[in-house]
């Protein structure tokens, strides 16, 4: 069994921030509305950036708005 690929926090927090532009990219060209919420909020307030110790991103977006996004996600 080959080994597993283990990334550092950086790493990850790195990858998952390219991941959120993307998705910016894509809600702004469709005029989505999103925010981000919970821990990544907090962390883009008081961190200006990730908390250190936090590996995800919390997005946020109106349902229907969310529907329209799961429409582009199929086609």
């Amino acid at each position: 069994m080959d080994e597993m690929c283990k990334l550092t926090l950086a790493q990850i927090q790195e990858r998952e921030l390219r991941m959120m532009r993307l998705f910016v990219d894509l809600c702004e060209r469709h005029g989505l509305t999103y925010w981000l919420g919970g821990g990544t909020l907090l962390g883009a307030v008081r961190h200006k950036g990730f908390m250190p110790w936090d590996d995800d991103i919390d997005l946020m977006m109106p349902r229907g708005d969310y529907d329209r996004l799961m429409e582009y996600a199929h086609d």
